[in-house]
């Protein structure tokens, strides 16, 4: 068993129609209509306030990259020395299938709509706003869930290479004909934490067990495991930690994740 201890300053999520922290556990228990925004989208465009991105840098992105943009300026509003840790499953797979397509149709690519599919193109994007010359990290969550991007922050903290570290998670519905394969949000989903060594911020034990078969399965048939998709863990971590729960366990692909609160901040 692997131990993590976390030191989190800051958390902060976005989805449409999420009003405040009770809400994450609604929408893992019904159908997330999002108040008629299921994709996140008013007019167009994702309703946040983004005032302080540049108007050009600002039509370029998408309603993800903006929900993104919104929860870590969130957690870092007037600090800049901070790495960071992104994590996704699909990314920007809208994009990417917009690419493709075009390969299927003939038609000539874009040199820039290539560059905003890649998957650390919004960590990219956000680096350049901020002016953040800090390391930056991306990575491919998988069916491992969201437990190894804080796996690379504490890491980076341990290591000294950042005083804190920001870890982004994100995910959005998969379009059309791939939605059929996975379970994917309905609507743009985005969620951020800000990570340090401070003894003053909410400190939580992540415990990682590489997986027992005959345990997992004990374990799920009893209810006391949960075993979900990325984006539905990003839920259930922000309830976890508005809710004030003692503990919270995830299950992954290969291992086990316990969250466990060390103390009763909030």
């Amino acid at each position: 068993m692997t131990v993590l201890r976390i030191s989190l300053e800051q958390y902060c999520g976005w989805a449409p129609g999420i009003n405040d922290g009770s809400d994450w556990q609604r929408i893992l228990t019904d159908d997330w209509q999002a108040d008629g925004q299921v994709d996140g989208k008013v007019d167009g465009k994702v309703s946040l306030d983004l005032s302080f991105i540049p108007a050009m840098q600002r039509r370029r992105l998408s309603p993800l990259a903006r929900a993104v943009f919104h929860v870590a300026r969130s957690c870092t509003a007037g600090i800049t020395d901070y790495a960071s840790v992104f994590s996704s499953v699909d990314a920007e797979i809208k994009r990417t299938k917009g690419i493709l397509q075009d390969i299927a149709d003939g038609e000539l690519l874009s040199p820039a709509a290539f560059s905003l599919s890649v998957h650390n193109a919004v960590a990219g994007q956000l680096s350049i706003t901020e002016g953040n010359h800090a390391l930056s990290i991306t990575v491919a969550a998988g069916n491992e869930g969201i437990g190894s991007a804080f796996v690379e922050a504490c890491g980076l903290l341990m290591e000294e290479q950042a005083e804190r570290v920001l870890v982004v998670c994100f995910e959005e519905g998969l379009p059309e004909p791939y939605s059929q394969f996975a379970d994917s949000p309905p609507a743009v989903l985005a969620a951020a934490f800000l990570l340090s060594k401070s003894p003053d911020a909410l400190q939580l034990n992540v415990e990682r067990t590489v997986k027992d078969s005959s345990i997992q399965d004990r374990a799920v048939n009893n209810g006391l495991l949960k075993t979900l998709p990325f984006w539905r863990q990003i839920c259930e971590l922000l309830s976890f930690l508005h809710a004030n729960d003692a503990t919270l366990t995830l299950g992954g692909d290969t291992a086990v994740w316990c969250w466990r609160r060390v103390d009763g901040k909030g």
